[in-house]
């Protein structure tokens, strides 16, 4: 089985802009393993301090956030069971994502200040987007 780990790179700006695969060569610091589990990771979205995402927990999609500045993995925000969380956005301090139980998809929001999730709507909703954070 294939496993994704999500891969912060800090980019230094050594290189030239047309090979970005230049802008660390030199560079002493590795690639930091964000996510660091045994699952699959993917849909990263990054907005200012935070980076966020969806990874398997084994049983399900859950959605993971990471504060950049602290190195602080938040870890799964989403924490439910056998519920498929996905399609993350983040703007400012606050993350929304897409959640299907089975029978519909609700849309959830969360202010990385509080890491309490609010859902937004009840009904069959669909890939949500914060200002223009859209696919």
């Amino acid at each position: 089985m294939l496993f994704l780990r999500l891969v912060l790179i800090p980019v230094l700006l050594l290189g030239s802009a047309s090979r970005p695969d230049t802008a660390y060569a030199g560079n002493s610091v590795p690639p930091l393993d964000i996510s660091n589990n045994d699952g699959s990771d993917r849909d990263p979205q990054i907005y200012g301090d935070y980076v966020v995402w969806e990874g398997s927990d084994g049983n399900d999609l859950e959605i993971y956030l990471y504060r950049i500045s602290t190195a602080t993995l938040f870890g799964n925000i989403s924490n439910n069971n056998w519920i498929q969380d996905y399609n993350p956005r983040i703007y400012g301090n606050f993350v929304v994502w897409q959640s299907n139980d089975g029978s519909d998809s609700d849309i959830y929001l969360l202010s990385a200040n509080y890491l309490i999730p609010d859902k937004l709507f009840s009904w069959n909703v669909f890939m949500p987007a914060i200002i223009n954070n859209a696919r």
